[in-house]
């Protein structure tokens, strides 16, 4: 049985794969976060949220908004926390320890999606799991994850790549299997990226980091 799930939606473009659409369902157990513009990506998407915060900057709460019969949450324009960020840290305190980020990758600030990365790595250190799907090239979709101290199992595709990145100043005991580049005890450095563009083979994969915290983007 899958565990409950938080699903954020940010500005960006709303893409998914099929299997998590089919999973974006009216599930009582699941939480449904629209930050800030993320309203109008769940609107695209047929879904309405349980709650809607931000500091609505980019979207102004409308009476639609308002009349959806979500919770509303309110922050200022001048905080440290981005809207992601706040939405994370209400699913982490309410509970979730798996999320499904959707509309934050890609778009217009390249900014955004660095402070995405760096979000999926909260959420790391505070012990949970986050994908975050985005737009990658010629309209393919991509996922981006974050482990740490941990490992992450890939179900097997004929193509596409697989990159893997130390967030860490180094990360160790980085084992790759499946893969087209296989890997056994290696050591990744946040300041060389040997981990970049690796392939599917039609196998399942695993990759692992045994001290550390890497960063796996995928196609899907």
């Amino acid at each position: 049985m899958n565990k409950k799930k938080c699903y954020i939606f940010g500005s960006a473009e709303a893409v998914l794969p099929s299997e998590a659409i089919n999973g974006v369902t009216r599930n009582p157990e699941n939480l449904y976060i629209a930050a800030d513009r993320g309203f109008v990506s769940m609107k695209a998407l047929g879904l309405s949220p349980d709650v809607i915060l931000g500091d609505f900057d980019s979207c102004p709460l409308t009476d639609e908004m308002r009349s959806c019969g979500a919770e509303i949450i309110r922050h200022p324009v001048e905080k440290d926390d981005t809207d992601l960020m706040l939405a994370i840290k209400l699913g982490l305190y309410r509970g979730y320890t798996e999320f499904i980020i959707v509309g934050c990758l890609g778009g217009e600030r390249f900014d955004h999606s660095i402070a995405t990365v760096q979000s999926l790595a909260y959420v790391a250190d505070a012990g949970g799991i986050a994908c975050a799907y985005g737009k990658g090239e010629n309209g393919s979709l991509i996922c981006a994850t974050v482990i740490k101290n941990g490992l992450i199992e890939l179900k097997a595709r004929d193509s596409g790549y697989v990159s893997v990145f130390a967030l860490t100043d180094k990360a160790e005991g980085v084992s790759i299997t499946g893969l087209r580049y296989e890997l056994t005890g290696a050591s990744l450095t946040s300041s060389f990226p040997l981990g970049v563009s690796n392939a599917f083979v039609g196998k399942n994969a695993t990759v692992t980091v045994e001290n550390g915290t890497i960063l796996i983007i995928y196609n899907q």
